[in-house]
């Protein structure tokens, strides 16, 4: 009986403590699985919690697990900012649903300053600009390294090829102090280049294919070792894409001399065997299930017969590849094995296809963005997890992001999945300023001494409110001749979905010189008297629109309503020319238009488009009460735009030299009800956006008017500032017949001239120099009156049509 109770005292015992610990187990693992509701930092100087979020808020929602603990670790630790990190994980809530991690950290010191000693050649300013960390920034002695290079390679592309860098650094109360000590040496100068064994090419075509360049007057022939085998690929691709697939660059030969100053002088030798040109001899499939053979080898330009191009045949492969990364199979592997017949000087491939299945989209990951909502990035996104993955919705994905102009740039990434045929997209942005404040004046009345000289000019506008992706603005005029104020509202992405509204609504006052008709003893002057007109104007406008993606392209259907509130007031003794100024005279007029368009567009960029085209038709109907309003007619606008980058060379690893042909024809026409339409709605050169500089061609009128602009833009500052060269054809007509019977090259206004264009959506500016000419009666004809060139400033906007 004792050893039973004995025992039995021994079992409770044993129980209890197995609960204890099986229970405090429980309570210390309670964390796991639970979603994170928080992530907060203690023991932040320098750095910004803003700079954090881009890293954090991924896992905001997801389940605690150790796997995901250590990859939000290492993602902070990766970042460098931190000496230490220690996590607390504590319950976000009463019952344990949910938990939040602390991080208390210890930050590196920060850069207190930042010397470099022996630059001689290169000023401290272009150095501070070159590396990545400055002052204030977090120090990490992890970065000298690649900062040393960074110096290094700045100072090899000036030809300093025997430069040497160093750095250190020493601890101080206020932080760090950074030391970059350099040692210049001499510039190396490419003095001559020469070509050995060349029959078919110049040495000076040949030399045109180079990036180095010889010493001159404009060009400082800076020499680069890297330089060299970039340009042996060079010559070898323009043998390439002529059919001498077997040239070859045999030797470069290199011979030094010092000069006076103890620069190194070099003499660049390449030494070439062209070899035979070959022809295409086509090319056959291997492995391929999901596609005919004929219909993949439709996507090679190239004829059977043609001189080989290898670019061409690049291009007709990469297309290839295309057909299978647009229907999902980006793991299907593609290998062209080229085969050359000597003899025959034929080359052929045979294209070896391991067809993949289809990959998935696992995770779409957006990152970066500050101001703007991840729902406002992720809607622009034609794809969720999940999906077939994409290449054409991968591509317009970006191409709808950097539309939007909230970011200065998007970066788009595909990383592998958890398995193999699944894929994470990456978008990482960066915020750019969306608001504009305006502030100006206005030099008028030079032309009438009578005129108040200046107006002040006030807009703010928000294209992307709060991060929400509608756009707000408001704007102002005010002088004593003149008074408006505006107000309008957009919104692209309505009830969530690709529907646009936009509306406004403004208010004017304006003192005008308006011509009269004044009774002379030979007749009627209708050109050469002018009256004073004050009007007043209230519009009020309201559009609507939906949008589709088929493929690359967008297409776009809308509507409105324009209505506006008209009075005008002026001397009852006068006749103004314009018959819409009297319909108004002393009462309040009503004018309304309704408006449907549609567009197709497939510009890579609608800004500032380098390939592409955009086509639109617009139909508006003025008048709709005829007991109130006095105009009643139809407008008919199209719209023809293509581009084409015709050169995009690098000229630097930060600046290519590209320049894009741009070609923009508008054919516009007016359609009277019983001629019922005023003289101020009649079409005419605005001198402004079509025939560019004709500023005097405005008064003639008609109900037809063709414009066109050809231009070749050069960009500059990438999405910031493109110099352009113009071209502009515009012709005014009486109506649609006298435009395809009678019209003639005098008809033509023409003009011509360079410009500079922003890209910045708060300044849409272009300045032009125009020159105007006509061809009359056969001969070339200046515009101006003393037949002269006469260059002249034209301020123009920088519009995009959607």
């Amino acid at each position: 009986m004792r050893f039973y109770k004995k025992f039995l005292f021994v079992f409770i015992c044993f129980f209890v403590v197995s609960l204890y610990f099986a229970f405090s187990q429980e309570v210390l693992d309670w964390y796991y699985y639970k979603p994170i509701k928080k992530i907060e930092f203690t023991g932040l100087n320098a750095v910004k919690k803003t700079d954090l979020k881009s890293v954090t808020k991924e896992f905001i929602g997801k389940g605690f697990t150790d796997d995901l603990y250590f990859e939000l670790l290492n993602r902070l630790s990766a970042l460098d900012y931190f000496d230490s990190i220690e996590p607390v994980v504590t319950p976000a809530d009463a019952n344990y649903e949910s938990v939040i991690i602390t991080f208390s950290v210890e930050e590196y010191p920060m850069i207190e300053k930042i010397t470099f000693t022996g630059n001689r050649k290169i000023r401290r300013t272009e150095l501070i600009d070159t590396i990545t960390i400055k002052e204030k920034d977090i120090f990490s002695e992890n970065k000298l390294a690649k900062e040393e290079q960074t110096i290094r390679d700045l100072y090899l592309k000036r030809g300093y090829t025997n430069i040497r860098v160093g750095s250190t650094y020493e601890y101080t109360d206020k932080g760090v102090q950074v030391f970059f000590q350099i040692n210049e040496g001499y510039a190396t100068k490419v003095k001559k280049i020469e070509f050995q064994g060349n029959q078919i090419f110049s040495s000076r075509t040949l030399k045109n294919t180079l990036s180095m360049k010889e010493a001159s007057a404009f060009t400082k022939g800076a020499f680069q070792e890297s330089m060299l085998e970039k340009d042996k690929q060079s010559l070898l691709q323009y043998y390439y894409n002529r059919g001498y697939v077997d040239a070859t660059v045999v030797d470069i030969v290199q011979d030094e001399k010092i000069d006076n100053d103890g620069n190194t002088e070099l003499y660049i030798t390449f030494i070439l065997d062209e070899g035979y040109q070959y022809t295409y001899a086509g090319l056959e499939f291997q492995g391929n299930w999901l596609f005919s053979s004929s219909f993949l080898e439709s996507k090679v330009k190239l004829k059977v017969g043609d001189v080989f191009n290898a670019a061409k045949f690049q291009e007709g492969f990469s297309a290839i590849s295309n057909v299978y990364y647009e229907n999902g199979y980006i793991s299907t592997m593609i290998q062209p094995m080229e085969a050359k017949d000597p003899e025959r000087r034929q080359v052929s491939y045979m294209v070896i296809i391991q067809e993949g299945s289809r990959s998935h989209v696992e995770n779409v990951i957006v990152q970066g963005n500050k101001k703007t909502k991840e729902s406002v990035i992720r809607r622009e996104i034609p794809f969720e997890e999940g999906d077939i993955f994409s290449n054409v919705k991968y591509v317009n994905a970006f191409r709808n992001l950097m539309n939007l102009r909230y970011f200065s740039s998007v970066i788009p990434e595909l990383l592998p999945g958890s398995e193999e045929d699944l894929v994470n997209v990456v978008y990482t942005v960066e915020d750019q300023s969306t608001t504009s404040v305006e502030f100006g004046l206005t030099f008028a009345g030079l032309t009438d001494p009578n005129a108040f000289p200046v107006s002040l000019l006030a807009k703010w506008q928000d294209t992307n409110l709060a991060g929400t992706g509608q756009t707000i603005s408001l704007e102002t005029e005010l002088s004593p001749d003149a008074q408006t104020l505006g107000f309008s509202y957009s919104n692209s992405w309505l009830f969530n979905k690709p529907i646009n509204y936009s509306g406004s609504i403004s208010g004017s006052r304006k003192k005008e010189k308006e011509l009269q008709k004044v009774f002379t003893p030979t007749g009627i002057d209708t050109t050469n008297y002018y009256m004073d007109v004050q009007s007043w104007d209230i519009t009020v406008s309201n559009s609507l629109g939906k949008r589709w993606y088929p493929g690359s392209v967008v297409l776009g259907l809308s509507g409105g309503l324009v209505t506006q509130f008209l009075r005008n007031q002026y001397d009852p003794h006068c006749i103004p020319v314009d018959t819409t100024i009297a319909d108004y005279n002393s009462n309040w007029g009503l004018m309304n238009s309704v408006w449907t368009a549609f567009s197709a567009d497939k510009r890579d960029l609608n800004y500032d488009p380098s390939k592409g085209w955009f086509a639109s038709q617009q139909l508006s109907w003025i008048g709709l009460l005829p007991t109130f309003e006095r105009q009643f007619y139809l407008k008919s606008d199209t719209v023809g735009e293509i581009y084409k980058t015709l050169v995009d060379e690098p000229m630097s690893d930060t600046w290519n030299l590209k320049i894009v042909f741009a070609g923009i024809s508008k054919f516009s026409f007016v359609a009277p009800y019983k001629n019922r339409i005023g003289n101020s709605s009649l079409l005419s050169v605005d001198g402004m956006f079509s025939a560019r500089g004709w500023d005097t061609a405005y008064a003639n009128k008609g109900k037809v008017l063709w414009s066109n602009n050809l231009e070749l833009r050069v960009p500059v500052v990438p999405n910031i500032l493109s110099t352009d060269f113009f071209f502009d054809m515009a012709v005014v007509r009486p109506n649609l017949k006298s435009m395809f019977s009678t019209m003639s090259w005098k008809d033509v206004y023409f003009s011509f001239g360079p410009g500079v264009r922003s890209l910045m959506q708060q300044l849409p500016l272009r300045v032009m120099l125009a020159n105007t000419f006509k061809i009359d009666n056969g001969g070339f004809r200046w515009g101006n009156a003393d037949n002269k060139p006469d260059w002249k400033v034209v301020l123009s906007f920088n519009l995009v049509n959607n």
